[in-house]
């Protein structure tokens, strides 16, 4: 397949940071290019550094930062005969000096009233349990609250939803019901399983009314989550400019205990609920943390996090976009006296092109 090369070089050249994406007429297909510039200022307090002790601090330990990233979208697609292929590359450059991959893809598929598709490479498929405006939200990590990394946060069904170096999604539905089956092969480093399955089911039989339901599964027993399973169901009502997510995610496995060789029971339950309208966004999620071995406890967790946030469209300019949220989160262990919290605020600027 030959690309007109000099007449993509002359639209990239052309195209300034004050159009919107630019789709490009390349060979049998059309490549769309497109990006944000995105910085955020930061500013958190703890009472806690929940990552890594369990020892209350001396006094409130607060960080203040900026970050950003600057992201690059190309997108080409061809549709021929009933079929369509999009190809996806999204590197980003962060403020920090490093470069990542965000997504990286092929994705296949026959069109029609029913379709079928496979996407391969590095994305992101269906998330069970979404946040919306979520400006800043920060659910600790708190394995250090029990003995050995048990248990790290809220688990919303999406811990193999992506986006991983190696993945294969298989998908077909129609208007009304979809699913998906998202294959994830893990590099060993990570430490998780080898290889997981996460099918999803997602049912919308009005505008206004979605539920999905999904599982995931790994299955490397020597791993450290040995006998891994999750269950995650999601509904979304809409009523007006409003969105109402509501949401419930169940874990269970085996980790290592650390620094031994005994096996834990672990048992997560999340519950949460969001809402967005106007711009103005408001959620929380509740997870009970349940730890036993064979002669007793390890130690129990509940955490509780709450988050807001605000987005104003062409702020100034056009494109631009003015954001701010902040986050609250308070947990409670069998090993740690009393409640542990952290909150935290960001103003977030924001920049399309």
């Amino acid at each position: 397949m030959k690309f007109n090369i000099l007449a993509v070089s002359v639209a990239c050249a052309t195209m300034s940071f004050g159009t919107m994406a630019a789709d490009i007429k390349a060979g049998p297909g059309t490549l769309t290019l497109g990006g944000n510039m995105r910085i955020d200022m930061n500013a958190t307090k703890q009472s806690v550094d929940l990552k890594t002790s369990t020892t209350k601090l001396k006094s409130d330990k607060t960080t203040l930062n900026t970050n950003g990233r600057l992201s690059f979208t190309a997108d080409y697609i061809v549709e021929q005969n009933g079929y369509k292929m999009k190809a996806r590359v999204n590197p980003l450059l962060k403020t920090d000096g490093t470069v990542t991959m965000d997504d990286a893809y092929l994705d296949l598929k026959k069109t029609g009233n029913t379709y079928l598709g496979a996407q391969l490479g590095r994305f992101e498929a269906l998330d069970l349990s979404p946040l919306q405006i979520d400006i800043f939200v920060d659910d600790a990590d708190t394995a250090s609250l029990v003995d050995g990394e048990l248990f790290a946060g809220h688990y919303r069904g999406n811990k193999y939803r992506g986006r991983f170096d190696g993945a294969a999604l298989l998908y077909a539905g129609n208007d009304l019901i979809k699913f998906e089956t998202n294959v994830v092969f893990v590099d060993e480093k990570d430490k998780n399983s080898n290889v997981a399955l996460r099918p999803v089911l997602t049912v919308t039989p009005s505008k206004s009314f979605s539920i999905s339901a999904g599982l995931e599964k790994g299955f490397d027993d020597a791993s450290k989550d040995k006998d891994e399973l999750g269950l995650a169901t999601t509904a979304n009502v809409k009523f007006g400019l409003a969105s109402l997510n509501l949401s419930y995610a169940y874990k269970t496995s085996k980790p290592l205990l650390k620094g031994t060789s005994t096996r834990v029971d672990t048992k997560l339950h999340t519950f949460g609920t969001n809402i967005a309208a106007y711009g103005f966004g408001l959620g929380a999620f509740y997870t009970t943390a349940n730890n036993e071995v064979k002669n007793g406890s390890v130690g129990d967790v509940n955490l509780f996090t709450t988050y807001a946030g605000y987005e104003h469209k062409d702020f100034l300019v056009d494109s631009l976009t003015a954001s701010t949220g902040a986050y609250y989160t308070s947990a409670k262990a069998d090993k740690v006296s009393g409640d542990v919290s952290e909150y935290g605020a960001r103003v977030r600027l924001q920049y399309n092109f």
